[in-house]
């Protein structure tokens, strides 16, 4: 599914605010549906769509923007709907919705257009848009045909999970799984074990952990202690991460999974001399199978994918690594390694991609590449927007990026100014102060605005936001001094650019 997506134009510069937003709830719409009116909801979206009915015979798949145009509104009345209970709104905007999509009549049984629909709109860029028709769907084909029903709702989701479409399949186990519970028995295995990896990769590390602690999972302790790892590695609780995964090889875990979540964990606590080894173990394994003949040729299509996106996550890994080491040469090479070993599999747009594509955004701004840089921070703002959502903490980091190197005359470094602003208010309220991602993002306005736009008393008061989040996070550092000096080395940039800024200002910091 992922390599099918539409792609928007990287090379053309557009304002990052507009850059999947392109069909906005209708204001009279939302606020109908709030006060329960929905047969005025309903008029504003057929109202909304009335240069859709003139059309009525234009071809959807070469115009899937027009039929998502025209879809928009009734995506928004159903997922109204369904919040407040009404059914009947809803089966009926879901009709509606597949025949924009396929330009077809919806069929007739209810459960069969709820899950038309879900599969239509899940083929388009809006992918998460098509979370609450699946979520419908499961939750009324479970009640209609029971354990029918969880049967193949678990192979779909299986099968969401293996093909990355985490969003989806987290809630269609959600319905299967999170629903029993705390008495129920014990749920499948194979499915908790997918079913917390959706929930992670989908960004709901707090419903994961809820699902760990419920007790009805049935996984390992091992594996139950390596997935609390990952999900408390998402949420920036580093120590108790790190006392998670180190339990699940102390119970003999030793899975490729487990090494690559500790790399992972020791490059983001800055211990990267101890993540260069794990995760160039990792790529030296995987390399090894790719080349050799007889170890390539031994595997079957789903093996050949599996050791590619390995290699592509612990290669972007071990760029990352790079990049934090300040090695922007070995960053470029690793990182677009992992990008190729993606396409290799057909994943133009890997979902867990975006994080590498940034870090190669960043490499190329740090060597002064704005079109490398921008065409980077693009490919990942617009995964991070189809798979995760504008309100995923990371798309205004993402936008921030994006936006860095654009020009500034005409009027555009006031437009930059605002969306920046924006961007940092929505960081600062995801994050608190002491969050290594806020850190990060304070230090990136400060360095744009002590270098690219230059504006002194803005580029001080970010670095010193940084600087204070800074001094928390080694503070706070457990272990020995060592680690101390680590994380110090790690925020020197930050302390440098903030002595800078207030020179320019004329008031040195000691």
């Amino acid at each position: 599914m992922t390599g099918t997506l539409l792609s928007l134009s990287l090379a053309v510069p557009a304002a990052a605010a507009d850059f999947i937003d392109w069909h906005p709830t209708p204001p009279a719409l939302a606020e109908a549906a709030a006060a329960g009116d929905f047969a005025t909801a309903k008029a504003v979206a057929i109202e909304a769509t009335g240069e859709c009915a003139e059309r009525p015979d234009w071809p959807p798949d070469t115009e899937p923007l027009f039929a998502m145009h025209c879809a928009g509104p009734f995506l928004d009345l159903f997922a109204l709907a369904v919040e407040q209970g009404q059914s009947r709104i809803a089966e009926t905007s879901a009709r509606v919705v597949y025949h924009f999509l396929t330009g077809e009549a919806a069929p007739d049984d209810p459960l069969q257009v709820l899950r038309a629909a879900a599969e239509e709109v899940g083929r388009n860029e809006e992918y998460l848009r098509s979370v609450p028709f699946y979520d419908y769907w499961a939750q009324r084909d479970i009640a209609a045909r029971g354990d029918q029903a969880t049967r193949e709702i678990a192979a779909l989701a299986l099968e969401h999970a293996q093909s990355q479409l985490y969003a989806t399949a987290a809630v269609l186990f959600e319905r299967l799984l999170f629903d029993r519970g705390a008495s129920a028995k014990k749920a499948d295995p194979a499915w908790s074990r997918a079913f917390v990896r959706s929930l992670i990769r989908s960004q709901r590390s707090d419903t994961a952990i809820a699902y760990l602690d419920s007790g009805v999972h049935g996984l390992d302790p091992g594996i139950e202690d390596k997935l609390r790892g990952w999900a408390l590695m998402q949420q920036g609780s580093y120590d108790k991460a790190d006392d998670s995964l180190r339990r699940a090889f102390g119970s003999g875990l030793g899975d490729r999974e487990t090494d690559l979540l500790l790399g992972r964990l020791l490059r983001l606590q800055g211990r990267l001399d101890e993540a260069m080894p794990i995760l160039e173990r990792l790529v030296g394994d995987d390399r090894a199978v790719i080349e050799d003949e007889a170890a390539a040729g031994a595997l079957d299509d789903e093996g050949w994918y599996a050791v590619n996106v390995r290699l592509a996550r612990a290669l972007g890994e071990l760029g990352l690594v790079a990049l934090a080491g300040g090695d922007l040469e070995t960053t470029r090479r690793e990182l677009s390694e992992s990008y190729n070993r993606f396409t290799v599999v057909g994943d133009f747009y890997p979902p867990d991609g975006a994080e590498f594509f940034a870090g190669q955004g960043e490499a190329e701004l740090a060597r002064g590449n704005c079109l490398g840089a921008e065409g980077a921070f693009a490919r990942a703002l617009e995964i991070d927007l189809i798979f995760k959502g504008r309100n995923y903490p990371l798309v205004p980091v993402r936008e921030i990026g994006y936006r860095y190197c654009s020009p500034r005359e005409n009027g555009e470094g006031a437009i930059i100014d605002r969306e920046f602003a924006d961007a940092w208010r929505s960081i600062a309220a995801t994050w608190d102060e002491a969050h290594p991602q806020r850190v990060a993002s304070a230090g990136m306005l400060g360095t744009y605005y002590l270098e690219a736009s230059p504006r002194p008393r803005l580029a001080h008061a970010f670095f010193a936001s940084a600087a204070s989040g800074a001094q928390a996070i080694i503070a706070e550092e457990a272990g020995s001094d060592t680690a101390r000096l680590r994380s110090a080395a790690k925020y020197r940039p930050v302390f440098i650019g903030q002595v800078q800024a207030a020179w320019q200002l004329g008031n040195p910091v000691s």
